[in-house]
């Protein structure tokens, strides 16, 4: 633990998996990872079954950690781990400090799959989109999974993208 703890202080690169959901064989279920590279971190959420639901990438500025990305991933069902190369939708927002983002959206159940729908859009810099490098251990900051990539980027973006 003090290896990790100090890998972490020095800003290498390491993962941090939750392991406090388990099977009935003791198995961790893990419901987030956390990928720290530098001072940046990248969070995935997964469902029961091990596939990413939704990502985030904080970027560092200034010291403090910027929500600057979300994706979220659309399967054909929760039945079982899906595969990335299986996605039927990947919809990612990108909010800078300024306000400015992007919306990009594919769906590949669409008549020409693989089509990808950009929308540009403006936003309130929130100080709901910065976040302290929490101290080691105290991941809660980073895993809640917050705000859907459409939330994000309001109605507006989302209606221009499609």
């Amino acid at each position: 633990m003090a290896a990790a703890e100090q890998l972490y202080e020095s800003r290498g690169a390491m993962e941090v998996v939750d392991a406090a959901d388990v099977d009935a064989a003791g198995t961790p279920r893990p419901r987030w990872t956390i990928e720290f590279s530098g001072c940046d971190a990248r969070v995935r959420f997964l469902d029961r079954h091990g596939a990413v639901w939704r990502q985030v990438d904080y970027r560092t500025i200034d010291g403090r950690l910027w929500r600057q990305r979300v994706s979220d991933y659309t399967y054909p069902d929760g039945s079982r781990l899906w595969e990335p190369s299986e996605l039927m939708s990947e919809v990612e927002s990108v909010v800078h400090p300024d306000g400015t983002g992007s919306l990009t959206i594919l769906d590949k159940t669409k008549c020409k799959p693989g089509t990808w729908l950009v929308s540009q859009f403006s936003a309130r810099a929130s100080e709901a989109y910065w976040v302290d490098r929490p101290e080691f251990g105290g991941w809660a900051a980073l895993t809640h999974p917050g705000r859907s990539a459409h939330e994000v980027a309001g109605t507006e973006a989302a209606a221009s993208a499609r």
